[in-house]
């Protein structure tokens, strides 16, 4: 973050190839500071995930399950108190030792889990007034906060006991018992629900979840998970799985998938009615990783519970180093404001020289240099053909926007089996999203509200549901990107041009990336992929190019890098 403007942003999974990495980020910290053109000594600040040791003990008295006997309170306080002492010692031994190493100075800032998601929402949104919402699965002993965002400060109004009740880790609970991977299959519960009844299992469900009480949640019972990081992954197992998928056996996991959405949904929907009573203020910005279920926010939109509604790319723990970032320069510059963001590609770009080197060292390729290519693109996509694209600076988050993406056409109702086929390999009920025109989106959705970052849903108004299935899910809804001329020029003259030749203005957008792997960042993870033969032609920079030999089997790079370390 450089003068108020967050300038470069990238998780570290898409330098190692490793999804959802869980290690030291030292690739990711010597992007963004070549990238902002800043020498590691002359960093002001260092933003940083921690908790002091009284916020610690405070927040443990004020757990529910720690009871009124001194033993209880000196047993569960000395082991808490232990583990934040492994944790600090932890941070002030490796994490300094190698933030020493890259040559940054021991200048930090630490800051709240909690605090990082809500200044993330407020400062990138804009806004200098706001009701913000946080909510997610846990944090320094919290499972969200809701704060008054008012003339650019933030306030503290209400904290959500981890202990206590979270709808995080309810909703990660039944995506554990389901099958699905913690901290991955949350949207394929999300998925899946709309192919349940709601009201089969939800009775049976309800006692698992937490329930609200003003502005805060309880629930009977701790949750209990065992955790592990293995190979820069963190797994996850709860142990009332077991229970859960007695219910999943009994009722089916359509129908629990679709209990726990509605009960998700409208735990947040009270939730929002009670704060946005509190604060007067129906203008709400959101983050954590409960905002990445883009039905419970459709609702909050549709039923009226606010006026409008912002949540940045990667509201959840992704977006956390920005939130950190952009908290430090508001309480450093009192009076001054960092600037709101103004797009999600932050990442790194490449340049035609790296393209081309790239492209030389590849066998089995042919490359074409279009007069125009939108327009070529466009024709390709509207003949069937799924294309890679590969265009100008990453996006950050979870998101693909029209940097890193595979586009098709959505008017084939085959094309999502297609895909799935070659590149996703994802579970057969899983939708895919569009990128929209944005001048369109108002036409297409009912209760449109802007979003170019992927992260609200909408139902898509007939007829135009029957025009593009490979895009519209079982519910008839969609999670549309806006795309604007101003801030992606090429991407969108791609869908215009598509537009012309279809009278559809709006293309498939998926993730660029093979099933299990990270969303390609290098020409050379791009052009992996061509090879791989997960996509038909790769967009480039100005090339299209397309692949002359058989399909090269699969290679993991994961495997490659554990091999080359051992």
């Amino acid at each position: 973050m450089v003068d108020g403007e967050l300038v470069a942003a990238a998780a570290e999974e898409r330098f190692q190839r490793r999804k959802h990495y869980y290690g030291f980020p030292e690739q990711a910290i010597r992007y963004v500071l070549a990238e902002a053109g800043v020498r590691p000594h002359q960093v002001d600040l260092v933003a940083r995930d921690g908790l002091s040791w009284q916020k610690t003990l405070q927040r443990l008295l004020r757990q529910p399950r720690y009871g009124p006997t001194p033993r209880l309170y000196r047993e569960l306080i000395g082991k808490a108190v232990a583990r934040y002492l492994r944790r600090a010692s932890d941070v002030h031994t490796t994490e300094t030792a190698r933030l020493a190493q890259l040559g940054l100075p021991p200048r930090y800032r630490f800051l709240e889990h909690h605090l990082g998601h809500a200044a993330y929402a407020f400062y990138a949104s804009g806004l200098k007034d706001a009701t913000v919402a946080v909510l997610d699965g846990r944090g320094h002993y919290l499972a969200g906060g809701f704060y008054q965002g008012r003339f650019g400060r933030l306030e503290p109004l209400a904290e959500i006991q981890a202990e206590g009740g979270s709808l995080g880790l309810f909703y990660s609970a039944v995506t554990d018992a389901l099958g699905f991977q913690v901290g991955d299959g949350d949207g394929k519960t999300m998925g899946l629900a709309c192919y349940g009844d709601p009201t089969v299992a939800r009775a049976a469900l309800e006692p698992f979840a937490p329930r609200v009480v003003g502005l805060s949640l309880r629930k009977w019972k701790e949750w209990q998970l065992d955790q592990e990081v293995v190979a820069g992954r963190l797994y996850a197992h709860y142990h009332e799985s077991a229970q859960l998928r007695l219910l999943i056996d009994r009722y089916g996991a359509a129908n629990v998938a679709a209990a726990a959405q509605a009960i998700l949904e409208d735990r947040v929907l009270t939730l929002l009615r009670n704060l946005v009573q509190r604060t007067g203020q129906r203008q709400v910005v959101a983050g954590g990783g409960i905002f990445l279920n883009v039905k419970a926010s459709k609702r909050l939109l549709e039923e009226g519970v606010v006026a409008s509604l912002f949540i940045p790319p990667g509201p959840g723990d992704e977006g956390l180093a920005a939130g950190y970032a952009l908290a430090s320069y508001a309480a450093l510059n009192q009076g001054q404001l960092p600037l709101p963001l103004r797009s999600a590609s932050l990442g790194p770009a490449f340049s035609e020289a790296e393209i081309v080197a790239a492209l030389a060292q590849t066998p089995d390729i042919r490359c074409e240099r279009p007069a125009c290519l939108p327009e070529a693109t466009a024709a390709l996509i509207a003949e069937g053909v799924v294309v890679g694209w590969f265009q100008g600076r990453m996006e950050f988050g979870p998101r693909a926007l029209g940097a890193r993406s595979v586009l098709a056409d959505p008017r084939d109702p085959g094309m999502r089996d297609r895909i799935n086929a070659k590149l996703k390999k994802r579970d057969w009920f899983m939708p895919f999203a569009p990128s929209v025109l944005e001048e369109h989106c108002a036409e297409w959705f009912l209760h449109y509200h802007p979003s170019p970052y992927m992260n609200l849903a909408f139902t898509v108004r007939p007829p135009y549901d029957e025009r593009v299935p490979a895009v519209v899910h079982v519910d008839r809804t969609a999670r549309p990107q806006a795309v604007s001329r101003e801030t992606n020029p090429l991407y969108y003259e791609v869908i215009a041009a598509f537009h012309r030749r279809t009278g559809i203005p709006l293309v498939l957008n998926t993730s660029f990336n093979r099933h299990g792997l990270p969303i390609v960042c290098t020409p050379r993870d791009a052009l992996d992929h061509l090879l791989w033969g997960c996509i038909d032609v790769l967009a480039i920079g100005p090339f299209l190019v397309r692949r002359t030999g058989p399909v090269r089997p699969f290679r993991d790079p994961r495997a490659l890098t554990d091999a080359e370390n051992d």
